[in-house]
């Protein structure tokens, strides 16, 4: 297939950005690290446009969920505005097409926006990027109209004309294959839908882990989402430089965005016997995390692991809160500071516990039910059903996989062996 003959260039290809979303799981936190909370999308997107000027790249591609439609947020409309037209003086043109977190309908509130950027409407639409006059690419791309989106819109793409003679981009947000389970599966399509179409590089949103789905002609790629939010969405997140060169991809960078880092980090306590010993290996822990967030603000979990006779504290969630509070307040005048999210006791005491399992007790009954509750959520539901409150959280019993419900029960299952196992010694 021949391609004009345009020079090289390069775009930035970011997912989702959702801008003003709330962070969860933190709890109570001080008014400084909320301020950080506060602001850490904004200025995760405004290192994405600064990528974009510094490596002089032709254009930003943002493939959907700017912001959260249920906060319905006019300070996010407003200072994405006022970002990307600073972007725009520079001459950096923004391609968008919005999502399940915000759909077109959700924006309510009456916000021009600069000329640079161009937003997709609800129907397959294309528009060819120019640079001096000349043509680099063209691009098509399609917007949720509203949230519950379950259409292939994929598959619009297959009515594209095959014959092209500048480089194609497929700017959309979808579900390839189910690839995520921890996402609505909106927009659901298949590899094989995007391979077979005319496009030589698919900008995709939605799912918030890096991903590359195909790596030749054309290439499929998730981004993931340029600042994490809560515990799983762990890691360095950011945006892809991608270069181009005679109508191929010629090379990709990830290019870092997170103001906040969300990391987990075990702390194995086998062979330390004292109380003082845990303070100095969580002091440890945090001085690596630090390490890995080079200056930025980390929000940890720690996991407490190995074999530890000191499960009379270990169980104890007071003195595992003290814990957490002693770093916090350790922590809270640095400006690298490692915020902890939570403490978690993981540690098995010395007793044989296959021995127990085998034996012929009450202590061997315990551990039974407690692996067949760990895998089986209706056991704990015929435990509650007579418990006040017990409806709820009926529903969260019925779904089988809300957050943590496993490490509930292994939390359960420490308290209750620990008590039983101080009972049986007297």
């Amino acid at each position: 297939m021949a391609f004009l003959e345009t020079r090289p260039f390069r775009f930035i290809h970011c997912g989702d950005l959702h801008l003003d979303s709330p962070f969860t799981g933190l709890g109570h936190t001080d008014s400084d690290i909320k301020k950080i909370l506060y602001d850490a999308s904004f200025q995760a997107f405004e290192k994405v446009l600064d990528y974009g000027l510094e490596e002089k790249a032709s254009f930003v591609l943002i493939a959907g969920d700017i912001y959260d439609s249920l906060t319905r947020s006019l300070r996010a409309q407003l200072n994405f505005r006022d970002l990307v037209r600073k972007a725009g003086k520079e001459g950096l043109s923004i391609y968008v097409v919005h999502g399940n977190h915000d759909p077109l309908d959700s924006w309510t509130a009456r916000v021009s926006f600069p000329d640079n950027l161009f937003r997709f409407p609800d129907r397959l639409s294309s528009v060819t990027h120019y640079e001096d006059g000349s043509p680099l690419a063209e691009i098509w791309g399609i917007s949720y109209a509203r949230k519950e989106t379950s259409e292939n819109l994929a598959r619009r793409f297959s009515g594209i004309p095959r014959e092209r003679d500048i480089f194609r981009i497929g700017l959309l947000h979808c579900n390839v294959g189910g690839v995520s389970t921890l996402h609505q599966n909106y927009a659901p399509c298949s590899l094989g839908d995007l391979i077979d179409g005319a496009v030589d590089y698919w900008a995709l949103g939605h799912v918030h882990e890096m991903n590359i789905l195909h790596d030749s002609s054309p290439m499929v790629v998730y981004p993931g989402n340029i600042q994490g939010r809560h515990m799983k969405e762990q890691g360095e997140k950011g945006c892809f430089l991608v270069s181009v060169d005679s109508g191929r991809v010629d090379g990709m960078e990830f290019l870092p965005t997170s103001e906040v880092l969300w990391m987990e980090e075990q702390v194995s306590l086998s062979g330390n016997e004292e109380i003082a010993d845990i303070h100095d290996l969580v002091g440890a822990a945090c001085d690596r995390i630090r390490s890995l967030a080079r200056g930025r603000l980390s929000i940890a979990r720690l996991s407490l692991t190995g074999t530890s006779d000191l499960q009379s504290f270990l169980n104890n969630p007071l003195f595992l809160d003290q814990l957490v509070q002693t770093f916090r307040d350790r922590e809270r005048n640095r400006l690298d500071l490692v915020w902890i999210e939570s403490i978690r006791n993981r540690t098995r005491g010395p007793s044989d516990l296959s021995e127990l399992k085998d034996s012929d007790s009450f202590l061997s009954d315990f551990l039974r039910v407690a692996h067949q509750a760990r895998h089986d959520p209706g056991l704990v539901e015929t435990f509650l059903r007579e418990t006040p409150g017990f409806n709820h959280i009926r529903l969260f019993l019925e779904k089988g996989d809300f957050p943590d419900y496993r490490e509930l029960v292994d939390d359960a299952e420490k308290l209750g062996l620990s008590r039983l196992l101080e009972e049986h010694q007297e």
